[in-house]
């Protein structure tokens, strides 16, 4: 779908396009966030002695196999 010219009378389109663009800096850091905690977390299961197996199981409840992948290469 193609991209319209804002509307007169929508509002201020920099603005608008600012706030987006801010919003997508917040959703980047969040997500960095997460990803840091997740692999603290699965850092600590395995030294508690969890088998990977074990932590794959558990952090593919909490977000994507790409993600969990990634995490147990790390580890």
């Amino acid at each position: 779908m193609a991209i319209q010219p804002p509307t007169s009378g929508f509002g201020d389109f920099d603005a608008i396009e600012s706030l987006r663009d801010e919003l997508e800096t917040i959703v980047a850091s969040v997500k960095i966030d997460i990803q840091s905690d997740l692999l603290s977390l699965a850092q600590k299961w395995r030294q508690s002695g969890t088998r990977k197996l074990t932590i794959r199981k558990r952090l593919n409840k909490l977000t994507t196999s790409g993600k969990v992948q990634e995490i147990i290469e790390i580890i």
